[in-house]
């Protein structure tokens, strides 16, 4: 792993020890799906902290874990803001929310999707109801692993 250490996290002293502790497969996930080092930081830190397999891991990536826990605070309407406070550290400790797609094919048949980061910034929790372009979100969705 010293070789690693040299080459991907050079000069993070933060992180290089850490890289021992994660299994080679994990480390090529992070490098290849984190732009940057305090991303692959984090990504680092919590696959460690909460035994993250191989694929936890891409889900968590695929999820954006990293912009909705450090770069995007949740917005929240000034209503629910003053009356439940604490309904942000709730939205915002919560691990994440995923929407399934089911299209309803002929013969009774259907496929089953997963949208690619549904959102394109961050949603509005004070907002009553949002509306989605369905075809958008099939193109952007993946099937079920």
């Amino acid at each position: 792993m010293s070789k690693l250490e040299d080459l991907a996290y050079k000069g993070n002293e933060k992180v290089a020890p850490l890289v021992r502790q994660l299994p080679w497969a994990h480390h090529l996930i992070i490098l290849g799906q984190s732009k940057r080092p305090e991303e692959r930081e984090f990504y680092v830190r919590l696959a460690i902290r909460e035994r993250w397999g191989k694929r936890e891991l891409e889900r968590q990536l695929r999820a954006a874990a990293f912009e909705r826990a450090v770069l995007g605070p949740s917005k929240m309407s000034p209503v629910v803001a003053q009356v439940h406070p604490e309904a942000l550290s709730i939205f915002k400790d919560s691990s994440m929310v995923e929407f399934l797609l089911v299209e309803f094919l002929d013969n009774d048949t259907h496929r089953v999707r997963y949208p690619r980061r549904p959102f394109r910034r961050e949603p509005d929790l004070g907002a009553t109801s949002v509306n989605y372009d369905f075809a958008d979100l099939l193109a952007r969705a993946e099937e079920p692993q």
